[in-house]
């Protein structure tokens, strides 16, 4: 008997394996070190954090066995029974995914969040008549072909994930191909300069949606945790940016301040661009702490900028606090990724809010 090949031990992956055993489907968990019998295999499930050029998977595209994305197995399944939104983009989609979700339900819809947000397409539980709301990473779209979606966004496409993409024009065309999702009647909506309130009003009004009823539902609405959360302390105020993993969200989280800020930045490196903070740094920082594996990478592509190089993110914060004064602002915003030092950006998130109470309330001793 065929048997449907799923790849990887992650979130996706073990969801992936309860959706087909749900509906009695013969199927066999593997990660991309395993030798596989491919005759006995007829489609590969595959998981986001596995990248379509592992070597692994060159027996199956020489034999054309059909290649999908988690989400494009549960998405098929769901397409026909419910509205179907699709939001992408470098920054800002899961802020956008969870205000549409939001409003969708302030307005007396049945709305759920799934997807790149946490909570796996194939671990949906259905409910009659709910609107699914779906984020989708580059990782996601780059193996889904089904046009599954009724409408479909894309926020804006800054260099990202370079450590995984030959390029950035692979990397936007992989982000691109939300586009060919669509269903035949479906909306596309794009927002290169995205503001989240903008675009989920440009979705929800595919819904029949007021601007009246989308303000009033989107006042009760909070932004996530790790997204420019405010820390107020002791006259200084610190901020919690660490879901900016590329050198663009750092540039938008700077714009929201008016006064020069103390800034902490650096982690794991996905071979991005630092360069491009150069003049926006002359005059919205005041001083930048690098911390983390590529530091002195993002140092050495800075000129004239004040800027002082720790081993770990304990040692910036307190130097951060050394040079502190009343009313300034100091910001986490690493421009990178979290897994040099952290598990996870939420990791990292947290653990500089536990710091600044720590050594907040060390100070006041």
């Amino acid at each position: 008997m065929k048997k449907t090949l799923v790849v990887g031990f992650g979130l996706s992956g073990s969801a992936a394996c309860l959706f087909l055993k749900k509906r009695k489907k013969t199927f066999l968990q593997v990660d991309s070190s395993f030798q596989i019998e491919w005759p006995e295999i007829e489609r590969v499930v595959v998981s986001p954090g596995v990248p379509l050029e592992n070597s692994f998977f060159m027996p199956a595209k020489k034999k054309r066995i059909p290649i999908i994305a988690e989400a494009e197995l549960g998405l098929r399944e769901f397409e026909n029974k419910h509205k179907i939104i699709g939001i992408t983009g470098t920054n800002g989609k899961t802020t956008t995914t969870l205000m549409v979700t939001h409003v969708l339900n302030a307005c007396g819809y049945k709305a759920v969040s799934l997807g790149n947000i946490g909570s796996s397409i194939c671990s949906y539980q259905e409910k009659e008549n709910e609107i699914l709301v779906v984020e989708l990473s580059s990782y996601q779209l780059e193996s889904m072909s089904s046009k599954v979606f009724d409408v479909a966004c894309i926020l804006n496409v800054e260099p990202d994930h370079l450590d995984r993409y030959p390029s950035f024009a692979a990397y936007r065309q992989a982000k691109l191909n939300i586009k060919s999702l669509l269903k035949k009647e479906g909306k596309f909506i794009f927002q290169p300069k995205n503001t989240n309130a903008k675009t989920a009003f440009e979705i929800c009004k595919n819904f029949g949606i007021s601007k009246a009823a989308f303000v009033k539902a989107l006042n009760s609405f909070q932004i996530p945790a790790h997204r420019l959360e405010p820390i107020k302390k002791e006259g200084i105020t610190f901020y919690n940016d660490s879901k900016a993993t590329n050198p663009a969200a750092v540039l938008f989280a700077l714009q929201q301040f008016l006064q020069p800020v103390i800034l902490i930045a650096g982690g794991q490196d996905k071979n991005l661009n630092y360069f491009i903070w150069q003049d926006t740094f002359k005059n919205k920082v005041r001083k930048l702490i690098l911390y983390g594996a590529n530091a002195q990478k993002i140092a050495a592509s800075l000129k004239k900028i004040d800027l002082t190089v720790v081993q770990d993110l304990a040692k910036a914060l307190r130097l951060a606090l050394s040079w502190s004064k009343q009313n300034d602002i100091i910001l986490l915003s690493p421009g990178s990724a979290s897994f040099d030092q952290f598990k996870n950006y939420q990791d990292r998130g947290d653990t500089f809010k536990k710091l600044v109470h720590e050594y907040t309330a060390r100070e006041a001793l």
